[in-house]
């Protein structure tokens, strides 16, 4: 099942190894339950369209939106590319 899905992965370089690819995909399983972790008590995703993406923050207690620009996410309340926001984003694999 994983080679399948390793030969119809479109993003990955197509001289990258099984081994090396599987990595990949556990590092970012990782960094995705880190962040989870972290942010989840205060941070739920809520809703993506083509652009942006809403969060929900349990801090604030309002809604936040995150939009992609230029291959980065950027959040409209902070007005920063590098805030909890943008980093859960990061971490959301529908995103």
């Amino acid at each position: 099942m994983l080679s399948e899905i390793y030969r119809r992965d479109q993003k990955r370089p197509q001289n990258q190894r099984f081994n090396a690819w599987i990595e990949n995909l556990l590092l970012e399983i990782a960094e995705y339950d880190g962040k989870l972790r972290e942010y989840g008590p205060f941070l739920r995703f809520e809703n993506i369209s083509d652009n942006p993406v809403l969060l929900s923050d349990n801090l604030l207690v309002k809604n936040i939106f995150i939009c992609l620009h230029a291959d980065s996410f950027f959040c409209e309340h902070h007005d920063s590319t590098g805030c909890a926001h943008v980093g859960f984003c990061y971490a959301i694999s529908a995103v």
